[in-house]
């Protein structure tokens, strides 16, 4: 369906949508040539700086006729709005619903220090998941993790390595054939972490866990896929920093969003496949 809100050059008033609901839920009657007008309306919506003199045309009409028509039936709450509909695949993007139920539940995940996960019913309403009856963290648990125990800790920090002092999560997760792809900050000390790395550095990675019990781990990089190296990203109010947040795609190519020393967004791009 293809329509579009304009300016006509028409002294007729053009009709607006008003933002009311139907009283006591009744609908105002409708004759059939306000049912063909409504067809032409959202089938054949013309791309015309005159677009309702096209359709009363094309209707047989008077200009005034639909221009009257059309404002009572957005009046009456039939027609919501008049507003474009763009083909995104057409201009080159790929759409699809940001959120999807996993065994009935929607699911985020959260945190820093480590990350934890939590389900929803409603996108509202959180509960955090705990560790089952006997189960141990995998990590020994400090910072704000001591404050809540007997949380389910999903991806922990790794001694030796680049995230050894904490993990946070960058943009939102996404439910693919093969698994849930979470792309992840981390941060770096010296001390116990990645001695190639300077103290402090965060760099990002990414995590594949189960499209059927999202807190499983199936696969996790070994080392970052971005790090701080130009020179917006070694030196600012906090140094050493790509953080990821964003993530979209865009005429076959992703693009991936991400603040440098705290100071500037910078975005890296990459081939889709």
């Amino acid at each position: 369906m293809a329509s579009v809100k304009t300016s006509a050059t028409t002294s007729a008033k053009i009709p607006q949508s008003k933002a009311r609901s139907r009283k006591d839920g009744s609908a105002i009657p409708l004759d059939e040539t306000d049912k063909r007008l409504m067809n032409l309306l959202q089938s054949s919506f013309p791309l015309d700086p005159e677009p309702f003199a096209l359709v009363a045309g094309e209707a047989d009409l008077e200009l005034s006729d639909v221009l009257g028509r059309t404002q009572r039936l957005l009046d009456g709450r039939i027609i919501r709005e008049i507003t474009p509909i763009f083909d995104t695949r057409a201009l080159g993007y790929e759409s699809m619903l940001v959120a999807a139920k996993v065994d009935g539940k929607y699911w985020m995940y959260w945190g820093d220090t480590q990350i934890w996960s939590a389900t929803s019913d409603d996108l509202l309403n959180w509960t955090p998941v705990e560790m089952k009856a006997g189960e141990q963290p995998p990590v020994k648990l400090r910072s704000q993790a001591l404050n809540m125990p007997q949380l389910k800790v999903v991806l922990p920090t790794r001694q030796g390595k680049f995230d050894s002092d904490l993990v946070e999560s960058g943009p939102p997760a996404m439910l693919t054939d093969k698994g849930i792809l979470l792309i992840y900050n981390s941060r770096n000390d010296h001390s116990f972490g990645d001695t190639s790395l300077a103290d402090g550095t965060y760099a990002a990675s990414q995590v594949l866990f189960d499209k059927n019990d999202p807190t499983k781990i199936l696969k996790r990089m070994n080392t970052w896929f971005i790090k701080p190296e130009k020179p917006y990203e070694l030196s600012g109010q906090v140094n050493q920093v790509c953080f990821v947040e964003g993530l979209t795609r865009f005429k076959n190519s992703w693009y991936l969003y991400y603040g440098t020393a705290d100071s500037k967004i910078a975005v890296a791009s990459s081939p889709g496949k």
